[in-house]
């Protein structure tokens, strides 16, 4: 993508939703800076909600701005009963507008900045919005989740007054997929709308040397986080199958421990005896490394709004093999850059793995083509230029030339 061409650089707050430095949307966010920063191209300023974590001490090391404020996420579970939420809606109230206040108040911090335009990062936080609100500074929000259909959340005061927030305290809105464009299309004025594919580092490209075709088990994986919706206890029952069947394979785990769906699938594995080709890794920070010791890479998420994680696995070489939905389906093209499966079905799961596993030179031609797919189109930074283009745009006094 062609360079954009200014004359002066603009000032652009980025807001983060926590500061997690493996948080999928955060490193998103990082991968994005950061090549502002190479580039210095935009005048970085960026809003946290703690003054700890793995994200303030990678830019701190990279000298970038950063200020703190108060503001929490603004979300409820859809499944938890009317009472609760009648219960807790004073608490969740009270925190908004302790959340508007902090924000009010940096008021003079921004115009000394001299912020041209905010971004905030997914749909859980609020706080672009209400700096477009008090401030007048264009607001670009950009949506990383489906929210109902994948995290199971929406906004505590109903639906329909998110999308009434969103509609008039926003300029512009990233979404990551076309399927998610067909969702939010609904209720979002279509003008402010615009999907933009996720950047991934150059640091995730990690070509395989070689590959092993004829080595007596095979290796897979599935990162993320343990939960219903990530689909590992749908991989788990894959794998009782094809053990079944003779298979000498392993499931690879990565993803922290720390919650209860673990115990579930700790007691899958139990009660269907499968634990020694079962691998629980946890929360692992070098995942490229997993990743090279890996050939099949696993997607069973319900409902993926990009899936980052697929693109990553297919830099590390790995045969991707996808649940056909969602922002799964755009980033796999079936038998060419990996393997799709029908939504649901274990039987046609295992019918894409037994595939893999019969035909050992799927793997690494499949593998080829995903990471040559992946690197041509997430790696060369056309998420961040469609951005600093839109923020040029909104800025009330464009410095483009």
């Amino acid at each position: 993508m062609e360079q954009v061409s200014f004359k002066i650089r603009p000032t652009v707050l980025f807001v983060f939703h926590n500061s997690d430095f493996y948080s999928g949307a955060t490193r998103s966010l990082l991968d994005i800076i950061d090549k502002y920063l190479e580039e210095e191209t935009v005048n970085v300023v960026v809003l946290f909600s703690k003054r700890e974590g793995t994200a303030i001490d990678y830019l701190n090391n990279k000298k970038v701005k950063i200020i703190y404020s108060f503001y929490t996420e603004l979300v409820a579970s859809i499944n938890q009963s009317s009472l609760k939420k009648m219960i807790a809606f004073p608490y969740r109230f009270g925190r908004m507008l302790i959340s508007m206040f902090s924000i009010y108040r940096l008021k003079n911090l921004i115009r000394e900045l001299k912020v041209d335009a905010v971004y905030t990062n997914t749909s859980v936080i609020f706080v672009g919005g209400f700096i477009n609100k008090f401030f007048k500074i264009p607001h670009i929000w950009h949506f990383r989740e489906f929210r109902r259909e994948d995290q199971q959340i929406d906004f505590f005061f109903r639906e329909k007054y998110f999308y009434k927030f969103a509609n008039k305290y926003t300029d512009k809105i990233i979404v990551l997929s076309q399927s998610m464009l067909t969702k939010y299309k609904e209720n979002i004025q279509n003008e402010k709308l615009k999907t933009i594919y996720n950047d991934i580092s150059p640091s995730y490209i990690n070509p395989k040397k070689t590959f092993d075709l004829n080595k007596p088990k095979i290796q897979i994986l599935i990162t993320g986080t343990l939960s219903e919706g990530k689909g590992q206890l749908e991989a788990l029952q894959a794998m009782k199958v094809l053990l079944s069947r003779g298979y000498d394979l392993t499931l690879n785990i990565a993803g922290s421990t720390n919650c209860e769906y673990y115990k579930i699938l700790k007691d899958y594995i139990m009660t269907h005896n499968i634990g020694e080709n079962v691998v629980f890794h946890g929360l692992r920070k070098d995942m490229n490394e997993l990743r090279s010791q890996m050939d099949i890479g696993l997607i069973s998420s319900k409902s993926e709004a990009f899936g980052r994680v697929t693109v990553e696995g297919m830099l590390s070489s790995l045969a991707m093999v996808g649940r056909d939905s969602a922002g799964t389906s755009e980033l796999i093209k079936n038998k060419e850059t990996g393997l799709l499966y029908e939504p649901g079905s274990i039987e046609s799961l295992v019918e894409s793995l037994e595939y893999l596993c019969n035909s050992r030179s799927e793997i690494k031609r499949i593998a080829t083509n995903g990471f040559n797919y992946a690197v041509d189109n997430f790696t060369l930074g056309k998420c961040s230029d469609s951005i600093l283009k839109m923020v040029l745009e909104v800025t009330r006094e464009p410095k483009y030339i």
